[in-house]
């Protein structure tokens, strides 16, 4: 994603609205990683950000959870996000995840006193996540607390008034619901001249 400048928000504002929240990267692989002075733009926009660490790879074991989660955390505390705010974590798709990863990413996120967030592909055969997620969930039950950024279903984008009644998929464990599914990402950037997803969040989610 690119920085959110002024004519790029201007670009937003004309196509989609004004957002509410934008999602900008704490680091980031391919993206550009938000930055103090960006930071101060947006919410002097009124907007809100939520902060997401960007997938790496190696989604596997709990070290490397533990390592994602601090490098998430000192590029937070560098920016002075608030404690109690959501850090997500992007785990896309195409990524192997367990939940030993799962695990090292909760663990060091609640206990700095962030609050945790998984981005996600709940639906069955479209990732790993959601077994990894339930197994994580199956050793610590304080796990299926996190909050989840459901990417599916995927019903396009849209201007801001005319946004889909919230409705995504969650993660179902053994039948019981589990993680709160309380963001959506119900449209992805398909090109065009303004590249953004578009989603939704509950009021219950601690932005920045």
């Amino acid at each position: 994603m690119s920085f959110i400048t002024p004519s790029f928000l201007a670009q937003i504002k004309k196509s989609y609205g004004t957002p509410q929240f934008v999602g900008r990267y704490l680091n980031a692989k391919t993206f550009s990683p938000m930055n103090a002075s960006e930071a101060s733009y947006i919410h002097s926009q009124g907007i809100r950000i939520l902060p997401i660490q960007s997938d790496f790879g190696s989604d596997v074991g709990y070290n490397n959870g533990v390592t994602h989660a601090n490098d998430a955390l000192t590029k937070a505390r560098a920016l002075k996000i608030p404690k109690g705010t959501v850090i997500i974590d992007d785990i896309e798709s195409n990524s192997a995840v367990d939940a030993g990863f799962i695990e090292g990413w909760y663990t060091t996120i609640s206990s700095a006193g962030y609050t945790v967030g998984y981005y996600e592909n709940p639906y069955a055969g479209s990732s790993h996540f959601g077994s990894a997620f339930c197994t994580a969930v199956g050793k610590n039950p304080a796990i299926g607390n996190s909050i989840l950024h459901s990417s599916e279903p995927s019903t396009g984008r849209t201007a801001r008034n005319k946004a889909p009644a919230f409705a995504p998929k969650g993660i179902s464990c053994k039948g019981h619901t589990s993680g709160r599914t309380v963001i959506w990402q119900y449209g992805l950037d398909a090109g065009g001249s303004v590249s953004v997803d578009t989603d939704e969040a509950q009021s219950s989610v601690p932005l920045w």
